[in-house]
């Protein structure tokens, strides 16, 4: 029995929404609707098990495929299939169709893991995992078959992201990381039979450590010297704009993420305890985490205040309603002349080189003050429930 209406899928596609959405028509004929933000337009997908194991065709994709077409397509194919037992019609089966095993590129590949396996994610991050595969993988490799791809391909595509003057070290890891997280569900999935990651791996490693060394302000850049952070400081001091240097300063006394800040509204803060609690939505753990703020950050935070008027965001950008952008905070170090020396992230790795070189505080209140998982070791961290809040506020005081 048929389910939508010409009216119901013309209104559905035009509705956004966080998630992608499948809108089901009965038989195993449905539409997917990719979730705002990724790319791709609603397609037609026939799901239907031949021989006792389930079989995905694609029709095609709307609204070039209406839902009158969709269903006589599907309807040929399952004469295919009642006929010949396996989908024979080249009616049925578009030869611009990308989702089927035979013919499964990589883009579409890509595109079908990470909306099976991003959707716990928030919609930003989401984004930027497809995003960097579309921007640095794709142009070489997103035509070719996915099971094609061998680790020469991928090895040459990391490696031009980490050669010239200006590596991508950053980028190229996440790359790296999103490429084998993309095959090993290919193989669970039977799109191909090996990870062409896994070979380069060991060589991988290797060629971050060699560009680091020889372009040490290529990962989250930062001064490490005294000299060269005393520079740092004295030139955000002197910043003409008194907002962006007074969001510089109080990340630099707090080692928050830029993004922590960015989006913080006035409600998190408690001028009469000295704490800011950052809800755990906008954490990367996501978990709650409470900053104990030292005298110098309480002023830096006073002062945005008075910036920022009767907006909610206590770093409001030029646009009513919206936050400051990251490329303000970014922008705004280059133009004191620190590009490629200093990011905003940099000031985070201040405070742990600092706090380790000084010999005064334990490894796990360091890590406890920078957000991160205390241990590495599951058992110990199940068990581990201190947030060292008090050593916390001793260690950012200092």
């Amino acid at each position: 029995m048929s389910i939508l209406t010409a009216v119901k899928v013309r209104s559905e596609t035009q509705r956004s929404a966080p998630k992608t959405r499948t809108l089901c028509d009965g038989r195993g004929l449905n539409l997917v609707l990719p979730g705002e933000g990724l790319h791709g337009k609603p397609r037609w997908v026939l799901r239907v098990t031949v021989a006792g194991k389930p079989l995905v065709r694609g029709l095609g994709t709307y609204p070039e495929v209406s839902l009158k077409d969709a269903r006589e397509a599907a309807e040929r194919l399952r004469v295919d299939i009642r006929s010949n037992g396996v989908p024979v019609s080249k009616r049925a089966k578009p030869a611009s169709d990308s989702t089927s095993v035979e013919v499964l590129t990589f883009d579409a590949a890509a595109e079908r893991w990470h909306t099976a396996t991003t959707a716990h994610l928030s919609l930003k991050h989401r984004k930027q995992i497809l995003a960097t595969i579309k921007s640095h993988i794709s142009p070489a490799l997103g035509s070719k078959a996915f099971s094609a791809v061998t680790p020469g391909d991928v090895e040459a595509q990391l490696r031009a992201m980490m050669s010239g003057d200006a590596p991508l070290v950053e980028t190229a890891s996440r790359v790296f990381q999103r490429l084998q997280a993309l095959f090993d569900y290919g193989v669970r999935q039977g799109w191909c039979t090996t990870n062409p990651v896994t070979p380069f791996a060991r060589d991988y490693r290797r060629l971050k450590a060699q560009v680091l060394r020889n372009h040490p302000f290529g990962h989250h850049a930062s001064q490490r010297d005294d000299e060269g952070v005393g520079r740092v400081l004295r030139a955000i001091a002197a910043y003409p704009a008194q907002q962006t240097r007074a969001a510089l300063e109080f990340i630099a006394y707090t080692g928050c993420r830029s993004g922590e800040l960015r989006n913080a509204v006035w409600s998190e803060f408690d001028f009469e305890r000295g704490t800011w609690t950052i809800p755990a939505a906008r954490m990367k753990a996501r978990r709650e985490h409470v900053v104990p703020l030292s005298a110098q950050a309480l002023a830096r935070l006073q002062e945005l205040q008075s910036y920022a008027g009767e907006s909610d965001f206590v770093v409001p950008g030029p646009y009513s309603g919206k936050p400051v952008s990251d490329m303000t905070l970014s922008m705004a170090l280059r133009r004191m002349g620190f590009g490629g020396e200093q990011t905003v992230h940099g000031f985070r790795v201040w405070l742990s080189t600092k706090a380790r070189e000084s010999c005064r505080f334990e490894r796990d209140v360091i890590e406890a003050a920078l957000a991160h998982e205390v241990s590495s070791n599951a058992t110990e961290a199940a068990y581990l429930r201190s947030t060292f809040f008090e050593q916390r506020r001793v260690l950012l005081d200092w």
